[in-house]
């Protein structure tokens, strides 16, 4: 131990640490949709501070009843659930605060510096001793008493408060190049995007067919079938990514079904899947696996030696695509576009050559933002273990 420094328990230092009654077994009349008392959730104690995610608020009423609850500005709030630990300051605002389930409120003695904490609480030090006594299987968690017990090293406080003041100056400092890096992996998105949409812009030559007319599309079943352990991928919406299909994550279906539904859509490789349905309606992919699998509330575009097929793709990933699908979406809670809707949709393009140099262009493009996106993210992640390797000199 550093000279002059001393263990503390968490609970040691604190006047009063409470947790939450708002869980599973929660009543419904508990909740309001009028602003009075705001809940602190999982959802809302982020690694980098407060997060404004989730929303619920309960009523003054009810804040009566569980007076222990209540959040003060600057009480530290600490998550129960994994990744457990993580730690924010209630910020200061009008409303009042009550905890969830899964938090625990830590009102600090005189004495300390609540940044000092803060940080302690949020080093791998404090973060090793959470994770060796969670429990539970599902929702895996640490617990009030289990953190009240969690040790802390503690100078003096004029040590305390230098320290903050070192922390928070290069923590300022990596915030701004990891948010640089941030910037710069949304701007490459928005340049391949201007460029896909230049490249896309009809010029002189360019015909203009339904996709009906180009090549065969079908749609998958819109039925919720039986689930099963092991079986045969079941791809919906949710399973198509700009990169292609994910059939790691899907819900799996028995083979007598599959090959019901197979008559129905029959998915092949080199095929090109959308999603018909949701928030990412419009997203799609070229079918990347020989796998076999079943497809629902998916659009299927046949393959064809009518248009390049990754020209097609390219289409649909550009700016006027997306907008003839947010156009002719039903709906309403979850909104989707109907089968004649995609075959209704209208696709202009240049002879099979011209598609050819396109697409050439646009992946050697979309290659280079890639590699550059790779080097904005490694930054972030560095950023981000350079904040735990000095929390780790400090506080171990």
């Amino acid at each position: 131990m550093k000279e002059g420094w001393t263990y503390k328990k968490l609970g040691e230092i604190t006047i009063s640490m409470a947790d939450g009654p708002f869980g599973s077994n929660m009543k419904a009349e508990h909740y309001t949709d009028h602003k009075e008392v705001r809940i602190i959730q999982l959802s809302n104690i982020g690694e980098e501070g407060w997060r404004e995610e989730n929303v619920k608020y309960t009523t003054f009423e009810h804040l009566e009843s569980i007076k222990r609850s209540e959040v003060q500005p600057d009480d530290i709030v600490i998550a129960k659930m994994m990744p457990a630990g993580r730690a924010i300051l209630c910020p200061h605002h009008e409303k009042k605060y009550v905890l969830s389930s899964d938090a625990v409120r830590a009102t600090l003695v005189e004495g300390v510096d609540k940044k000092f904490i803060l940080y302690s609480i949020n080093s791998p030090y404090f973060r090793k001793q959470v994770y060796a006594n969670v429990s539970g299987s599902g929702r895996v968690r640490t617990s009030l008493t289990k953190l009240r017990d969690c040790s802390i090293p503690i100078p003096s406080l004029e040590v305390q408060q230098r320290i903050v003041e070192r922390l928070d100056a290069a923590f300022e400092n990596i915030d701004k190049l990891k948010a640089n890096a941030g910037k710069q992996l949304a701007e490459a998105q928005t340049l391949f995007q201007k460029c896909l949409a230049k490249a896309m812009e009809p010029k002189e030559g360019w015909e203009e067919k339904t996709m009906s007319e180009i090549t065969e599309v079908k749609d998958g079943t819109h039925d919720s079938p039986k689930y099963v352990t092991e079986g045969i991928p079941f791809v919906t919406q949710k399973n198509i990514t700009i990169n292609g299909v994910d059939l790691i994550n899907t819900k799996k279906i028995t083979l007598e079904d599959h090959k019901k539904f197979y008559t129905r859509s029959n998915v092949e490789f080199g095929d090109i899947i959308i999603a018909m349905i949701g928030a990412n309606r419009g997203m799609s992919c070229i079918v990347n696996t020989r796998e076999i699998f079943s497809i629902k509330n998916v659009g299927l575009i046949k393959k064809t030696d009518n248009i390049n097929m990754k020209f097609l793709l390219y289409y649909l990933h550009s700016p006027a695509a997306n907008s003839y699908v947010l156009e002719n979406s039903n709906g309403g809670a979850q909104e989707f576009i109907g089968l004649k809707g995609l075959r209704n949709f209208p696709i202009q393009f240049p002879s099979l050559a011209e598609q050819q140099r396109i697409v050439e262009r646009l992946d050697s493009l979309s290659e280079n933002i890639r590699k550059y996106e790779e080097i904005q993210r490694q930054i972030i992640s560095e950023c981000d273990a350079l904040k735990q390797a000095l929390l780790r000199k400090v506080f171990e």
